[in-house]
């Protein structure tokens, strides 16, 4: 992916974490969140363009966190909203942090 792509994700990304986190109880945008991750979460969310050390390890900190908050929304969907949203939370704020830092640093071109 280049910064415009990764910046454009990461905008998306960042924006379904706030929904979780206002309404971490609501199941339909957990989904979302978590269908949205898949992105993030796979191999393919890594520029293809020359990026300074730190780009490159805000993309590797997105990646795992985005595969942690999936993980967790799996791992709550047997569980009540309310127990399952405690995990959930913590994990999408600490994405929203580093998706914040990506697109920030998407933007300056290195």
């Amino acid at each position: 992916m280049n910064r415009e792509e990764i910046k454009h994700v990461a905008a998306i990304a960042e924006e379904a974490c706030n929904a979780v986190i206002d309404a971490p109880a609501d199941r339909d945008r957990r989904e979302e969140l978590f269908d949205i991750l898949g992105v993030i979460a796979g191999d393919d969310f890594r520029t293809s363009e020359e990026a300074d050390l730190a780009f490159r390890g805000l993309c590797s900190q997105a990646s795992t966190w985005a595969q942690v908050v999936r993980d967790r929304i799996q791992l709550g969907a047997n569980r009540s909203p309310e127990a399952a949203s405690i995990g959930i939370s913590f994990a999408a704020r600490e994405l929203r942090r580093v998706l914040a830092s990506l697109k920030d640093r998407s933007g300056t071109g290195g």
